[in-house]
């Protein structure tokens, strides 16, 4: 088995050197027509046309020239903003699969299916260039004694179990080192700043499709870029002045990227009105303000202050005035909800309209941004050393 595996690998290494080599004898106008064609045929039959983009992905990750590359991955966002929906797509289970469809279902299937492919791929481009070392943790071996055997705590039950487990860690050291390898590869694709505007196009588009989370977490840590200094090589000598050159355009480059996430999470903020978009974003933003210990840049706080606060206070008061209504319909004692709105108890019942259950979801919501909200700038005005009281009011 791992003698045809490695076969397969070689086999698949050698076809895509192939077509590299073919792709770099190609001129870059030919390559520039064919992006066109594409992106013309997926927005004009997208059911038909979406294996298309397969195309795109490999001229931005595997052509020989940085234009091609930036021009290709821009292209390939841009097509996934337009013809992605307004909603999660949730893949049929196994069970589902057995039951026969007719032809409209299963070809709605296959696209969904081959839309969620291309989407991914395109996202994980867009993580390894703009956060390459963010590589997921596999589960650590059981700790061994000095005699080689597992602690009491984590040893297997027999033998067969013993190997089995042995062989599963083995599995996913490998995974993980597969995933590093290819993460490695993707992280020179393009330019940080091309990533992060494909990044920040697709955002206000996918907050409500699949895989929003990961949008997001990439935009919320450029509001806090560092800059990105290029590796020294052996041998390499530079003088004072090269160097200092090469820090400002760095600190520069990280300047802007910060301004371009920093208007993406206003923009978002302002559309989505304190949507759930709204609130993954603050959690986010707080977790890296508590990581940080609070030394991020202005921006990280100052985009907060976009949230409509008035809309936010409204949906609150909204929350807690339907707890209060609900716990009076009840005729009984209602806890207290301490004006965020958690007792919603009795107000998801079966004579509810749709209405009222969304508009009780966004309250909901809005409390928990409010919330998220309070716990952050409360721990910015505790780091704050020295700051100063609050004036006292005219009647103070």
């Amino acid at each position: 088995k791992a003698a045809r595996k490695a076969a397969k690998l070689d086999a698949k290494r050698a076809v895509r050197k192939e077509a590299q080599l073919a792709s770099a004898k190609r001129p870059a106008a030919e390559k520039r027509l064919e992006i066109a064609r594409t992106a013309h045929a997926v927005l004009a039959d997208p059911e038909k046309a979406v294996s298309r983009l397969q195309g795109l992905h490999e001229l931005a990750t595997a052509d020989s020239d940085p234009q091609i590359r930036a021009l290709a991955l821009a292209s390939e966002a841009a097509l996934l903003r337009d013809i992605i929906p307004d909603y999660r797509i949730r893949l049929p289970t196994e069970r589902e699969l057995v039951i026969q469809a007719t032809k409209e279902v299963a070809r709605l299937r296959n696209f969904e299916r081959e839309l969620l492919t291309r989407y991914a791929a395109h996202i994980a481009v867009l993580e390894a260039v703009l956060d390459p070392h963010n590589v997921a943790n596999a589960k650590p071996p059981p700790r061994k004694k000095k005699g080689g055997k597992p602690s009491s705590d984590e040893a297997t039950v027999g033998d067969d179990e013993g190997e089995e487990g042995e062989g599963e860690n083995s599995t996913g050291k490998k995974k993980l080192r597969a995933a590093e390898i290819a993460r490695r590869k993707l992280a020179h694709t393009v330019e940080p700043s091309t990533a992060l505007q494909c990044v920040c196009a697709l955002l206000l588009k996918a907050i409500r499709f699949n895989h929003a989370e990961r949008l997001l977490a990439l935009v919320v840590a450029q509001l806090d870029a560092q800059p990105l200094l290029p590796p020294r090589r052996e041998g390499e000598k530079k003088n004072d002045s090269e160097r200092e050159a090469v820090v400002k355009a760095a600190r520069n480059d990280a300047d802007r990227r910060a301004e371009v996430a920093r208007s993406a999470i206003e923009s978002l903020f302002t559309t989505e009105r304190c949507g759930e978009g709204s609130l993954l974003a603050t959690s986010l933003i707080a977790e890296l303000v508590r990581r940080r210990g609070v030394h991020v840049r202005e921006g990280v706080l100052l985009c907060l202050l976009k949230i409509d606060r008035a809309q936010l206070s409204m949906l609150s008061c909204k929350a807690s005035k339907s707890a209060e209504a609900a716990g009076a319909a009840k005729g009984g004692k209602r806890k207290r909800d301490f004006g965020v709105g958690r007792d919603f108890d009795g107000l998801t019942g079966a004579n509810t309209s749709g209405a009222d259950r969304s508009a009780r979801g966004e309250a909901r919501t809005a409390s928990e941004l409010l919330r998220t909200m309070v716990v952050t700038w409360g721990r910015v005005l505790r780091a704050a050393a020295g700051a100063p009281a609050a004036p006292a009011g005219p009647g103070a």
